[in-house]
């Protein structure tokens, strides 16, 4: 299965999940504590967000002015995206997956998985698809 059937049927399955999940909360806790912890899933990862957002921002900026590639500031960055888009959906699973990836020692566990699954791999010189050469700015 490539990668688009995955999101097709992540996209499909997904509503169906956080509906169930969400009527068994209803009937387990009641309408007020699900309500309850929702609002506070959200509001907490809408703070991660934010914070974790910044310190991305700056990091990636640190690294260009130094004049270095900022892939791991980078995969960090769309790690937090990621978790920003799945606030988005409500219901329980997709704001567990959003904490995931907006709580620092959980992104890291999961960025070192996918740098080790191949999953993204930063070129390194002698790699195919890297191209080493120099460059002169004129101003």
């Amino acid at each position: 299965m490539n990668t688009t059937q995955w999101l097709l049927l992540a996209v499909i399955c997904l509503p169906v999940i956080e509906i169930y999940f969400l009527i068994q909360m209803i009937s387990g806790l009641g309408l007020l504590l699900t309500l309850s912890l929702l609002i506070g899933a959200a509001a907490l990862g809408g703070y991660l967000l934010r914070n974790q957002g910044w310190q991305t921002w700056m990091k990636v900026n640190d690294a260009l002015q130094r004049g270095e590639l900022p892939a791991e500031a980078l995969l960090n960055g769309s790690l937090i995206a990621l978790g920003g888009g799945l606030l988005l959906f409500p219901g329980f699973m997709s704001d567990l997956m959003a904490l995931i990836c907006l709580l620092p020692f959980t992104r890291k566990w999961l960025m070192g998985y996918l740098i080790r699954s191949g999953s993204f791999k930063p070129f390194t010189p002698g790699q195919p698809g890297y191209l080493e050469g120099e460059f002169k700015r004129d101003e």
